[in-house]
């Protein structure tokens, strides 16, 4: 089997002891690993590899004629649970019905910034929820000159551009057809190419070409981009904030509500015909407290778990005369990979992510703890056992909305 990968070439120093450690556990299995060069052909290399590892995934991949579904490997392994990545990664590698590749590493793109450089300019921290227009707000007034020579940058962007572009302006590229359509050439593209570039030649609050680590600059940087992984431990020099929603990509968004919202409406719609045949039926969907009131930087998961508590009082309606209950469960604070990375996201300086966990809990939830599936259990039976309430959208969150 032919163990190929492209990445940073740190990242092949494990993989020979993995492949040994492998072949131990399956003598008539041999492991072949290569490191594929940067620039290499993506299309040519999946008709030759047997299992590919890169840092990125196009979905122009994902098609019978170049990859496997995954997904009868994953109904046979016990030990899999595709429930356990980030939804919205988990269902960005889904296609045509397929799965077409597995997380290995997940990194996120986060704002970084020097808080003394905040300090000192009597600047407010950015917090979640900002917008691009407050990151230029900010970067004009950290920005130092002494003459005509910059001392301090407000920001500054390194690297490849287009995950900026998606951002503002939705997706590069037509992957509904084959081959892929590139999008370059919309008006959005070129308004979010001109506003970063407009960052530096106009505004003049970030330096034209970046090399190197970004916050160690001559002269100093206060804000920048970069991922979790350059970032694994934040010092207490070091803030870090989520994107504005602006930069949120339009597939993003998609998914959530296609999972969220869609994934609701397509059940409802499976199981209405049956409940009427048999003459009554209990219908119970997950909402959210985010669906009573938002929370920033989820404006899109909110206003999926919104839709779908609007959903579930039209369609109770619906359904009512044919002894039909439609009831939704607004789960409040449960311990989810959701919640753990934003208790990292909003944890304070030197505080771990237990910290940042119970901190929240006290400040929103008033019993001071979190809730659990079994919660949720409970009021599901609730409303599987009751025939006279229909249409509401109970909270499970200990307090933390009150309506």
């Amino acid at each position: 089997m032919g163990w190929w990968y492209l990445g940073p070439a740190g990242q092949g120093l494990f993989y020979p002891d993995l492949a040994n450690r492998f072949e131990a556990a399956n003598p008539d299995v041999h492991v072949q690993v290569e490191a594929l060069a940067p620039r290499s052909d993506l299309n040519q290399i999946v008709t030759q590899a047997d299992t590919l590892l890169m840092p990125t995934f196009s979905p122009t991949l994902m098609r019978p004629s170049l990859l496997r579904d995954l997904t009868p490997f994953i109904e046979s392994d016990k030990n899999l649970r595709v429930e356990d990545y980030y939804p919205v990664v988990r269902e960005s590698l889904r296609r045509d019905g397929g799965i077409w590749a597995l997380p290995a590493d997940v990194n996120f793109h986060l704002i970084f910034y020097d808080k003394k450089a905040f300090d000192a300019a009597g600047v407010p921290y950015p917090e979640p929820g900002w917008t691009w227009e407050d990151l230029l707000t900010k970067a004009q007034a950290l920005t130092e000159r002494e003459g005509e020579e910059v001392t301090r940058w407000g920001f500054a962007w390194r690297g490849d551009p287009l995950p900026f572009a998606r951002g503002r302006a939705g997706a590069l590229l037509d992957t509904s057809v084959e081959p892929a359509v590139p999008l370059l050439d919309r008006p959005e593209v070129a308004e979010a190419v001109r506003w970063l570039t407009d960052l530096a030649l106009t505004h003049q609050v970030m330096p034209v070409e970046v090399y190197g680590p970004v916050n160690f600059l001559t002269p100093t940087t206060a804000m920048w981009i970069a991922s979790t992984q350059n970032w694994p431990n934040q010092n207490s020099k070091v803030g870090m904030v989520p994107m504005p929603v602006e930069d949120m990509e339009e597939e993003a968004f998609d998914i959530t509500f296609d999972v969220n919202v869609k994934g609701v409406f397509l059940c409802c719609k499976a199981v209405i015909p049956q409940m009427k045949q048999q003459g009554s039926g209990k219908i119970i969907n997950t909402a959210s407290i985010g669906g009573k009131n938002a929370f920033p930087t989820l404006a899109h998961y909110c206003a999926s778990k919104f839709a779908v508590v609007g959903f579930t009082n039209g369609l109770a309606k619906e359904v009512a005369k044919d002894n039909i209950t439609v009831n939704a469960i607004c789960p409040g604070i449960v311990r989810t990979a959701m919640w753990d990375l934003l208790a990292d996201v909003w944890k304070q300086p030197g505080e771990s992510v237990e910290e940042s966990w119970q901190r929240h809990l006290d400040a929103l939830v008033p019993q001071g703890r979190g809730q659990t599936p079994a919660d949720m259990g409970s009021l599901a039976v609730f409303f599987a056992t009751n025939d006279n309430i229909t249409g509401q959208a109970f909270n499970v969150d200990g307090g933390t909305e009150l309506h």
